[in-house]
């Protein structure tokens, strides 16, 4: 299984990051969406300006309502670094833009 994150900017592909995380029997979807959402992540927190929105498109509900959760299950540690990085993006744009995950 492998994941890819794409930054599309002002309509143009600008960055790609991937990576194979392992089989399908090693690894079920919502740990490959939340590596994803870490991915796409890594990407924002990368770029220069961090002004603009972003938003981060996941087709995994599990993965986007896991956000909402206590985060106590197998697999939410993915989502709670995910949102450290998120938090951390947050605080370096004070007066930027706003990250969205749909």
């Amino acid at each position: 299984m492998g994941i890819a994150a794409v930054l599309i900017y002002k309509g143009r592909h600008t960055q790609t990051l991937y990576y194979h995380l392992g089989s399908d029997e090693e690894h079920m979807v919502h740990e490959v969406e939340s590596v994803g959402i870490l991915l796409r992540l890594h990407i924002l927190s990368s770029r220069k300006s961090k002004k603009a929105s972003a938003i981060i498109g996941v087709d995994n509900q599990a993965a986007i309502k896991a956000f909402i959760l206590d985060l106590r299950n197998p697999g939410h540690h993915l989502t709670r670094e995910a949102l450290c990085i998120a938090s951390k993006i947050s605080k370096e744009r004070k007066k930027g833009g706003k990250t969205s995950i749909h």
